[in-house]
């Protein structure tokens, strides 16, 4: 980060923030998507209404606004748990930053 203005750091790890974020909740999506189309076809049952004679069936609903709203949520959850290290760093000193490294 020699070099680099404090708001180029700010930036910076902000951004890494957002990719982050990105990737996490791209992977929580697919993992979501594959989980709702394995209980939409083997079914999910509830333990005990089969017997009082009431049928139930479950099946998963899931629409790309709710994908986009998903995504856009985990972004900016992301962004706000990155503003404070972000801004603690864009602070810190270059030297004092590399004495960790």
């Amino acid at each position: 980060a020699i070099g680099y203005t404090n708001r180029q750091i700010l930036l910076l790890i902000l951004m890494e923030s957002i990719v982050m974020s990105l990737v996490g909740g791209s992977a929580g999506i697919s993992m979501g998507v594959a989980g709702a189309y394995i209980l939409a076809s083997r079914g999910f049952t509830i333990g005990g209404i089969g017997e009082s004679g009431i049928t139930l069936q479950l099946s998963p609903l899931i629409t790309p606004t709710l994908l986009t709203q998903t995504l856009a949520l985990t972004i900016l959850i992301g962004l706000v748990g990155g503003i404070l290290p972000a801004y603690r760093a864009s602070k810190i000193p270059p030297v004092v930053a590399l004495r960790y490294e």
